[in-house]
């Protein structure tokens, strides 16, 4: 049905000039409908219809405009990078539809309208399009969108997203797209961010919001919380919101001793306050069921990147052996190698145990931890980078290696809704760095030798099952590492291939992701999305070329802040 009616967007976009608003509907609400979780329908939408209802939103500061430009933007989970920067390009070059209340003055006006509820009041007024300006823009930035994000950077400085975080009545929908906002354009960046006081004070804020959840609202809460709609954006603010942005900032921006010493202090509190929440949820005493209605696996990962970062002493809390971590400790990227043999003992703790045992320090003891350094690493070329990488093809070369290499792809293998995306995308980026090395080598047959054992232990079957993913990140580590895996021309590796095809269990090429739409499917609208967009690219290329190459005439009779 949407694809029927995708040809007379155009005529209900006609409509639109007439202001046709009903309780119930309006043209807006159609053309919503029409492109919804539609990648194809998306895809449709032109250049110069997203840049109309930018213009429509200026106009009117109406929040369904908006609305409307982030449905273009695809599926929750699967966003479209080309509109993705459509939009946001589109909004950072209108500046009469930017309504950011920037500066003391715009945050005066807007904790003015807070104060005075206008979001209740008026769910179409200046405030209710200022939320959804924020989480448009961060909408386009999510996901691998280094060209939405650089545009994001221009439009909020890091020092104006944290003092916008830092105003304490902020309505927690708005806090939580700045949030994302900060999450996607910054601390998921390569860029180091500047380790301020303004950034630490924001990460104690954090800490004061858990302990404040704990005592004021997690002891009274029940397992229908989701009825009490404060209750529940409360609740999903703290489980889903905090937690993943200090997952993201302990992951990408946090290094072991190089740090602010406030800054650990409020990371570590933050820790403790997770802690707590955690144990409080999964009391095995509490009889109120919230551990079996709450999204908890945010705040589990959360605890554990904490926890490998050093900033958390698991044993001390109760119920951290409830959600199975028992990985051992092992030395993060940034901590250095131990020297002597003394040193190269560790004591290993599974959380929640009393026991413990030593054991000889090695880069692949905890898999977990192994993997986590891939994902943390920002430079391919970085020392210690390279010396776990060269520890896995050591062994790997004196037929030591290949137990830790089976765990790998077993870890890959499982799959499902909530596959870590990092860390599946971390693990075909070691099979590739493995390929890459035979590939290199002066040895010929290496590389076909390195091809056929990582198809034995069901790699080929890996590849296809993430170039099944509707994630763009899950689908491009699949087309990376199925590049090495074939190349050549592995004819043993290509009969594999086909034989998992040719299998009557679906299961053996299903998307890692959970996503349903299968291979061939999303293989074909890759090829569609690509034909579309190089075009594109080639034209925006040009047109960014000519801009440079007149840029003195472009820029005649403009004063110097301006061009610059």
């Amino acid at each position: 049905t949407q694809l029927a009616l995708t040809p007379i967007i155009p005529t209900i976009v006609a409509h639109i000039d007439y202001s046709l608003v009903a309780h119930d509907i309006t043209p807006t609400g159609c053309l919503n409908t029409i492109v919804k979780d539609n990648p194809t329908v998306c895809l449709s939408i032109s250049d110069d219809l997203i840049r109309r209802f930018i213009r429509l939103a200026a106009e009117n500061f109406a929040p369904r405009f908006l609305r409307f430009l982030r449905m273009t933007t695809g599926l929750e989970q699967r966003p479209i990078p080309r509109t993705q920067f459509f939009v946001i390009q589109g909004l950072s070059e209108n500046a009469d539809a930017q309504l950011l209340f920037d500066g003391e003055d715009g945050i005066a006006r807007r904790s003015a309208m807070i104060d005075a509820g206008e979001l209740e009041t008026d769910p179409r007024g200046h405030l209710a399009y200022h939320v959804e300006l924020i989480g448009l823009m961060a909408r386009c930035t999510d996901g691998d969108a280094p060209g939405p994000e650089a545009v994001a950077r221009k439009l909020f400085s890091l020092k104006d997203i944290l003092m916008h975080l830092s105003q304490t009545n902020l309505p927690l929908v708005l806090r939580s797209n700045y949030l994302a906002l900060l999450d996607e354009s910054y601390f998921k960046a390569r860029r180091p961010v500047q380790k301020s006081p303004e950034l630490v004070a924001l990460l104690n804020m954090f800490a004061t919001r858990v302990e404040t959840f704990i005592s004021d609202t997690l002891r009274t809460l029940d397992a229908d919380y989701a009825q009490n709609q404060a209750e529940s954006e409360l609740t999903n603010y703290v489980l889903l919101s905090l937690t993943k942005t200090i997952t993201i900032f302990t992951e990408r921006q946090f290094s072991v001793n190089t740090n602010p010493e406030e800054l650990v202090d409020a990371l570590t509190r933050f820790a403790k306050a997770a802690a707590e929440l955690h144990d409080f949820i999964f009391d095995e005493e509490e009889v109120n069921g919230l551990k079996d209605v709450l999204p908890t696996e945010p705040l589990v990962r959360c605890l554990s990147v904490l926890r490998r970062r050093g900033l958390l002493d698991a044993s001390e809390f109760k119920a951290a052996a409830e959600v199975g971590w028992s990985e051992p400790e092992v030395p993060s990227l940034s901590s250095p190698r131990p020297k002597t043999e003394e040193d190269a003992t560790t004591t290993v703790v599974s959380l929640g145990a009393t026991s413990v045992a030593p054991a000889p320090w090695h880069p692949q003891e905890g898999l977990g931890a192994f993997i986590d350094a891939f994902v943390a690493s920002t430079n391919p070329n970085d020392k210690e980078f390279r010396g776990l990488v060269d520890v896995f093809l050591e062994e790997l070369g004196s037929g030591k290696g290949e137990v830790p290499l089976k765990r790998l792809v077993g870890r890959m293998q499982a799959g499902g809704a909530e596959t870590p995306v990092d860390q599946t995308v971390a693990c075909a980026r070691i099979l590739r760095v493995v390929l890459e090395h035979a590939a290199g080598s002066d040895d010929a047959e290496l590389l076909v030798s390195r091809q056929n054992l990582l198809s034995d232990f069901g790699v080929s079957a890996v590849m296809l099952k993430l170039l099944s993913c509707e994630n763009s990140a899950l689908y491009l580590a699949g087309l990376q590492l199925g590049e090495m895996l074939l190349k050549g021309g592995n004819a043993r590796v290509q009969s594999e291939i086909v034989a998992c095809f040719s299998n009557a269990d679906e299961g053996d090429t299903a998307a890692l992701d959970g996503s349903t739409r299968g291979f061939f499917l999303r293989l074909r609208d890759a090829l569609r999305l690509a034909a579309k967009e190089i075009p594109e690219r080639i034209t925006y290329l040009e047109t960014q070329r000519d801009a440079e190459a007149n840029f003195d005439e472009i820029t005649v009779g403009l004063a110097g802040a301006t061009v610059e």
